[in-house]
């Protein structure tokens, strides 16, 4: 039993070590493409690039400007790299995936990751015999235990032999979101629901900690977005409105003498 938990404890430690490796390589070599080769590759690479992707929206929360805003998409960018978008119009690519990739984060940090040396493609045993790693045959298609989530090895097309998140899963990530969202996080979020949160906020001209002061009733979702970004939106569409009856009229009175002036 003593060595079975000492097991458990070298494993968990590595797993650790492999995600914070992960991600000090990504944040030294941008252009590295996230790690697809397995099940366990694709699964680990999510994990690595999200929890690096919370900490750089802590920084774009608690600084923000355009290069801690650019930070934190870059991280969402390489997530998105992880999802099978071959069924995704490419004009819809960003928007289905900036918003999968929020709704898996939500869900995969509330389910309990018991052992991640389970998952096709990990590190296996050695044989005291030889030293040498079993060689085990990856499945085409591994479903995270107790989830409808799939991380299925592409068939055809330019990432063919890759494994990444599946098409249905895609689909049905919004209804694991509503059925999961009640439950607790097992790993550590920038947000109490990052879902909500992202949905609050609109580029780093408005601070996050400016719309986190808004009252609770404009923060409403209405068709998708917040009330309070509506209510703006209108403000806005009636302010550019009036300018231009206003420019309109002072057209019609004013004499034009082709001069610089007369133009602006």
């Amino acid at each position: 039993c003593r060595n079975m938990n000492l097991t458990i404890a070298i494993r968990s430690v590595s797993t650790l070590l492999f995600l914070l490796l992960s991600s000090i390589v990504w944040a030294q070599n941008p252009l590295e493409p996230a790690d697809t080769s397995s099940p366990d590759a694709t699964l680990k690479s999510f994990l690595a690039i999200t929890d690096a992707a919370g900490q750089a929206y802590n920084k774009y929360r608690e600084s923000p400007g355009p290069v801690t805003y650019k930070e934190s998409q870059r991280h969402m960018v390489k997530a998105a790299s992880l999802l099978d978008l071959s069924d995704i119009p490419p004009a819809a690519h960003h928007e289905v995936a900036s918003e999968t990739v929020i709704l898996l984060w939500e869900v995969i940090a509330r389910l309990e990751l018991s052992d991640l040396n389970e998952v096709p493609g990990a590190p296996k045993e050695t044989q005291a015999e030889t030293g040498t790693e079993i060689e085990v045959a990856l499945p085409s298609r591994w479903r995270i235990p107790h989830t409808g989530i799939v991380i299925a090895q592409v068939t055809e097309g330019q990432r063919t032999g890759e494994y990444l998140f599946s098409s249905d899963t895609l689909e049905r990530v919004r209804d694991h979101y509503e059925l999961i969202q009640s439950l607790p996080y097992q790993r550590p979020m920038p947000s109490r629901n990052l879902y909500k949160s992202v949905q609050q906020i609109t580029g780093w001209l408005i601070p996050v900690v400016w719309v986190e002061t808004l009252p609770d009733w404009s923060k409403v979702i209405v068709f998708d977005q917040s009330l309070w970004k509506w209510i703006v939106e209108l403000l806005l569409t009636g302010l550019v409105a009036s300018l231009i009856v206003v420019l309109y009229k002072i057209t019609r009175i004013r004499q034009w003498d082709g001069t610089y002036r007369t133009y602006l």
